[in-house]
């Protein structure tokens, strides 16, 4: 781009995800093949969530709803805007300008791309030339809310629904009854989802397959608190074929693998997602309607850490000085960390009405999610077990207080 040959934003270890509270270190580099009069080089640290009346490419769209989270501008050399003074030059080569900036600790939803809005955090660096257009270079990062799902002891425990249909004639037909039961009502995607079932057809209907969905729901809201959408979007899905047969039927701990999502966020006043799971039963037979059940299910952003039950030993001998410390200990003895997977939905274009024709980086973005890799799905329960209906399990929301 005539006197610049690149201008970029580089993150430091070229880490893109961040929690709240962390510190953004990277570089603003820039090449230049002749000389260069500027008033200075500065980058804009920015977060907002934004609602759309319509979905679609939102670079000309005023938005019907907003919220800022951060807004921070750091001069790296030069003048300030507003500075008085001559305008310094930049000879020809390449510079590095290093940046730091300290998120803040708390009311930071995560980043989200979605139909009809988007809650997204990005560094913006601008080269501001006299009497010319800025060059600018944009550099959209991850932001993830600390949703712990282990500080929730509901969402530790199994959740239960059940539900109960007649088909055709009550005096010649019993009912289809249907218990359905998760281990957990709290996950972290690449964990999977463990169903159970247990299925009582009593009725003259035959029972064509079981469908087991997540959903998740997108709430978009305007500034007058209306809630402007509701879009619901299957995320992942495991079917079951025919069920042959009246009497009772088992389906144990049929694993639903999470794809790599946002976790649940009820913090962002403009959009808030939720997920539910629901177990369809198909019936066919005359005047037969699917039977289906709902139970919530929290995704968060910290997999699922089973509980270590520490060993009952008496000492054979006086106890012994503790080891030194070291930096190598894991705070979670045997838990494996998440690493990070693209979202499930792809990249998305993240050019807004602000964005000049000089704007030298890549104009799509993909978030990235904390993601369990290798998780392993409980095991079924023994034979002897296998032959009772699920236990009793709370039934609640599965929401974090």
């Amino acid at each position: 781009m005539g006197k610049v040959d690149f201008f970029r934003v580089v993150f430091q270890d070229e880490k893109t995800t961040f929690f709240p509270g962390e510190i953004i270190n990277g570089n603003v580099d820039v090449k230049v093949n002749s000389e260069l009069k500027l008033r200075g080089i500065r980058v804009e640290f920015h977060g907002e969530a934004n609602v759309y009346l319509s979905g679609g490419d939102s670079r000309r769209k005023r938005p019907a709803n907003s919220e800022v989270y951060i807004d921070l501008v750091a001069t790296l050399f030069g003048k300030a805007p507003d500075q008085a003074g001559e305008n310094p030059l930049l000879a020809p080569g390449e510079y590095s300008f290093p940046f730091k900036f300290h998120m803040p600790g708390e009311n930071l939803p995560t980043s989200v791309e979605g139909n009809f809005g988007h809650v997204r955090y990005w560094l913006k660096a601008f080269i501001d030339r006299p009497w010319r257009f800025d060059i600018t270079t944009k550099s959209v990062f991850t932001v993830i809310e600390h949703v712990d799902i282990n500080v929730a002891p509901q969402l530790l425990n199994p959740c239960q629904e059940e539900n109960e249909e007649h088909y055709g004639f009550a005096c010649f037909s019993g009912p289809l009854s249907v218990t359905v039961q998760t281990d957990r009502g709290g996950y972290c995607p690449g964990e999977s989802i463990a169903v159970s079932s247990f299925i009582n057809n009593q009725s003259s209907s035959r029972i064509c397959g079981v469908d087991i969905l997540l959903y998740q729901i997108s709430v978009y809201t305007i500034k007058t608190g209306k809630h402007l959408k509701r879009v619901t979007e299957k995320v992942a899905s495991v079917k079951r074929d025919e069920i042959r047969g009246s009497g009772d039927h088992h389906l144990e701990m049929v694993p639903l693998p999470i794809p790599s999502l946002p976790p649940t966020m009820t913090s962002c006043s403009c959009i808030k997602i939720s997920y539910e799971m629901k177990f369809i039963v198909h019936v066919s037979g005359c005047g037969s309607k699917d039977l289906s059940l709902t139970i919530p299910i929290t995704i968060g952003s910290v997999p699922y850490q089973p509980p270590c039950l520490p060993a009952q030993v008496e000492p054979s001998a006086p106890p012994l000085s503790p080891p030194p410390y070291t930096e190598d200990i894991q705070p979670y003895p045997g838990v494996v960390l998440p690493s990070y997977a693209e979202c499930v939905y792809g990249g998305v274009a993240v050019r807004d009405e602000n964005d000049s024709g000089d704007m030298m980086s890549n104009s799509t973005f993909t978030p990235m999610y904390p993601f369990v890799s290798h998780y392993q799905v409980p095991s079924a329960p023994s034979q002897d077990a296998a032959t009772q209906q699920p236990q009793a399990a709370s039934t609640r929301k599965a929401a974090l207080p």
